[in-house]
């Protein structure tokens, strides 16, 4: 936390100036503090998925207790590096371990292999299914949070870590950003929030209509639709492009016999 730039337990943040100041070997050097910051954030995210293992759990509670920590000072009219810095790790975390699950087999998620087959892990090193669910719920709250930025660049990288978050479990995801669009979107306090729930919404089509087909399914798309219009807005144009991509999108996924 220290050398990504957060003020966790403390009441000033600690900057790096180069690998070099953590007695690191490597000859890497980034005179930017903001570029160090964000730099550490990856690798430590990249660190803690690797180093999860079936039959030792202090990766997990590592991230855990890290939300947990994230969420007390957190607010979304925060600012600083250290925001960034937060962003990019759990942009990267959730980046990396979807990649990791699939290299298991745990995740079906590309229809043919794009790179040439791996060995599959040992039994002993998979992420099991409840060290996934574990950490995947206090990792979503928190990218919940961020998406409530009005930092256009950290809210994206929030939504997309929450798209990740939903290919490994849709449960945890579509029923919050069905919840949070019916409460969001008809009020103007919240038009801030448009572009990023619209935008959550194109990313986890799929899963959304898997999701609907079981509750449904007609009326909530409907109603759903009918929420989204406002976010056609002449004096807004990434607002108006996000939610034409939601819709270019949905109607691409949409089932014939619905059609």
């Amino acid at each position: 936390a220290e050398y990504m730039g957060l003020s966790v337990g403390s009441t000033k943040s600690v900057h790096v100036h180069s690998l070099h100041d953590c007695n690191s070997t490597n000859s890497f050097f980034l005179a930017d503090v903001h570029h160090t910051n964000t730099y550490f954030a990856s690798l430590c995210a990249k660190l803690l998925i690797r180093t999860i293992e079936n039959d030792n759990n202090q990766s997990v509670d590592t991230i855990i207790d890290f939300c947990e920590q994230v969420i007390t000072f957190c607010h979304p009219s925060s600012y600083g590096t250290w925001k960034d810095s937060l962003s990019v790790f759990f942009y990267v975390l959730t980046d990396c371990l979807l990649k990791r699950l699939i290299d298991e087999g745990s995740i079906k998620y590309l229809p043919k292999p794009r790179f040439p087959s791996k060995p599959k892990r040992i039994s002993n090193s998979r992420v099991s299914d409840e060290q996934k669910n574990k950490i995947l719920l206090p990792i979503s709250n928190v990218c919940w949070l961020g998406v409530e930025s009005k930092l256009p660049h950290m809210g994206f990288l929030f939504r997309d870590s929450l798209g990740y978050i939903c290919w490994m479990n849709p449960e945890l995801i579509i029923p919050r950003v069905l919840t949070n669009s019916s409460i969001y979107l008809p009020n103007p306090q919240y038009t801030h929030l448009t572009t990023g729930i619209i935008e959550i919404l194109g990313s986890v089509v799929p899963h959304l209509l898997n999701y609907l087909s079981e509750n449904n399914f007609s009326e909530q798309l409907i109603d759903l639709l009918q929420l989204t219009i406002p976010g056609i807005d002449p004096n807004d144009p990434m607002k108006t492009l996000s939610t034409l991509k939601f819709y270019t999108i949905l109607l691409s996924c949409l089932p014939k016999s619905f059609l």
